[in-house]
C-alpha cells in the first residue's frame, strides 16, 4: 500500500515562497527536558483521548520540540491491545514515508563526504544499469531520485501483508535490497514491468516513487562499506541518542514496537508486524521521543548535544527547492506546506495500520511529531491535523512564556 501522498495526510496542501531557514551559526548544546514549568501540558491529555475515541485510533505517540529541546513526549492508548502493552514516549511506531527523510540525511552525508554530488549520474554509482525502456539516452542523477523526478513509477503488487504475490512479508523480509532493485528495474526480473517507468523526460515531472527512494538508499551500499541501515546506526541514530529507532524489526525489542491495526467491524484487528525488501522507502520504526531529537538536530542546523550529523549549509540545501520549475515545495525528500497558517517543512507517511507526520517550523524552531498505529481516512487525518495544530500552539505558548520570563 505505502501511501504515495508524501505530505498532505494532514491537510498540508499549500505551496509557498521560500520562508526563513535555520540560522547558519552553531547553537548551544541542549538536551531533553521534562517540560518547562511556564506551560502546562495536561490539557493535551483530554484533547488526545477525545480525538482517539472519535476517530478510532488504537495507539498514538507524539512529541513537541522547541528550540532544540524535546519539551514534551507522550504515548496514549495501546501499542499491543491483546498483550495489554500501552503506548509510551519510547514506543517505536512504523514511520512509513517519513523514513525518506532519513534517506535524505544519509545521502547528504555522503554528498558532504565528497562520495558523489546531487548531479552525479546514478549509473556511475551502481553496478547494474538503470535504463528506462520508454526513453532514449536519459540520464538519471541523484537529485532526480531525491525529488521524485527520475521517471520511475511504483507498479508492484501492493497487497495486504500476507497476501500472495505481495512484497509485504511477515516480519523482516529475507530478500535483500539489491535483489529487489535488480528484480524490479532490470528486464526479466521477478517484479519487472515497463509500467515501472514513466514516459516523461527525466527531471520534468513530479511522480512520487517509493522505488526511487529505495534506489537512493541503495547508493549507501553501492558506494561505501556500510549499507543504509548500518550507516544510519552509526552516523544518525547513535550520535543523536535515538535508542528506540531501527530499520528492521530485529533491531527492536518486540514489546517496544506498536502493532499496526485496522478498525474493522467495530473492533481493532492487527495486521501483525510486517516488512518488505525495499525498506528505505518506509520501514523505519522510531519513538516519539527519538523523532523529537531528530527534529531538534535539524532545527539547529544539524547539531544536537555537541554531535553534528550535517553541516548547517547542508540542512539549508535539504530544505531548498531542488527543481523549482517542477515543484517549488520539494526539497531533498522534505516538503514545504502549511498548517494553521504556518510555513512548515517535513514529511507524512501512510501504510497498513500506519499514519504519521513530522513537521518543523524553521522560523520559530518548533517541531511536531504525531505517530498513529492505524491508517488514516478522513476522520483520522482530521484528528491528526487537529493535534498537530494544538502542539504548534503549545510550542508558541511556551516561546511567549520564555520571552516574558527573560524580558528585563
Amino acid at each position: 500500500m505505502r501511501a504515495v501522498i508524501p505530505f498532505v495526510l494532514s491537510c498540508l496542501l499549500a505551496c509557498h515562497p521560500d520562508p526563513a531557514k535555520p540560522d547558519d551559526s552553531d547553537p548551544p548544546d541542549t538536551g531533553d527536558t521534562a517540560g518547562p514549568s511556564e506551560v502546562e501540558f495536561d490539557d493535551l491529555d483530554a484533547l488526545i483521548e477525545g480525538i482517539m475515541d472519535s476517530a478510532a485510533i488504537p495507539g498514538l505517540g507524539a512529541s513537541l520540540m522547541v528550540a532544540g529541546e524535546v519539551v514534551w513526549a507522550e504515548g496514549y492508548g495501546w501499542a499491543d491491545i491483546d498483550g495489554g502493552i500501552p503506548a509510551t514516549a519510547d514506543t517505536a511506531f512504523m514511520l512509513a514515508s517519513v523514513s525518506k527523510t532519513f534517506v535524505a540525511t544519509a545521502v547528504m552525508q555522503q554528498v558532504e563526504q565528497g562520495i558523489y554530488e546531487l548531479d552525479t549520474p546514478v549509473n556511475d554509482l551502481i553496478e547494474f544499469t538503470l535504463d528506462n525502456p520508454r526513453l532514449e539516452d536519459e540520464v538519471v542523477t541523484v537529485r532526480h531520485l531525491v525529488t521524485h523526478t527520475a521517471s520511475l513509477c511504483d507498479s508492484w503488487v501492493w497487497g495486504a501483508p500476507g497476501q500472495e504475490g505481495a512484497l509485504y512479508t511477515e516480519g523482516d523480509s529475507d530478500t535483500s535490497l539489491e535483489e529487489f532493485l535488480r528484480g524490479y528495474l532490470l528486464e526479466g526480473g521477478q517484479w519487472y514491468s515497463e509500467d515501472s517507468f514513466c514516459s516523461t523526460a527525466v527531471g520534468t515531472r513530479y511522480e512520487y516513487s517509493n522505488v526511487g527512494a529505495d534506489l537512493a538508499g541503495f547508493l549507501l551500499e553501492a558506494t561505501s562499506s556500510l549499507a543504509l541501515d548500518d550507516h544510519s546506526d552509526s552516523m544518525i541514530f547513535e550520535p543523536l541518542g535515538m535508542q528506540n529507532t531501527g530499520w528492521h524489526l530485529v533491531d527492536h525489542d518486540p514489546a517496544d514496537v506498536a502493532l499496526p491495526y485496522a478498525w474493522t467491524g467495530g473492533e481493532f484487528v492487527s495486521y501483525g508486524q510486517y516488512g518488505y525488501a525495499d525498506y528505505p522507502c518506509g520501514q523505519l520504526r522510531s519513538s516519539p521521543r527519538d523523532m523529537g531529537r531528530f527534529l531538534a538536530a535539524y532545527a539547529q542546523g544539524g547539531l544536537l548535544d555537541g554531535e553534528r550529523i550535517l553541516e548547517s549549509s547542508t540542512v539549508d540545501a535539504i530544505f531548498d527547492a531542488q527543481i523549482p520549475k517542477v515543484d517549488s515545495s520539494q526539497g531533498v525528500f522534505w516538503y514545504w506546506g502549511q498548517i494553521g497558517g504556518r510555513d512548515v517543512v517535513g514529511h507524512a507517511g501512510g501504510d497498513y495500520g500506519v499514519s504519521t507526520n513530522m513537521l518543523l517550523d524553521p522560523e520559530t524552531g518548533i517541531g511536531v511529531v504525531v505517530l498513529l498505529n492505524t491508517y488514516g481516512d478522513g476522520s483520522v487525518w482530521s484528528a491528526q491535523a487537529e493535534l498537530e495544530r494544538a502542539l504548534f500552539d503549545k510550542g508558541e505558548e511556551l516561546l511567549a512564556a520564555r520571552r516574558w520570563r527573560d524580558s528585563p
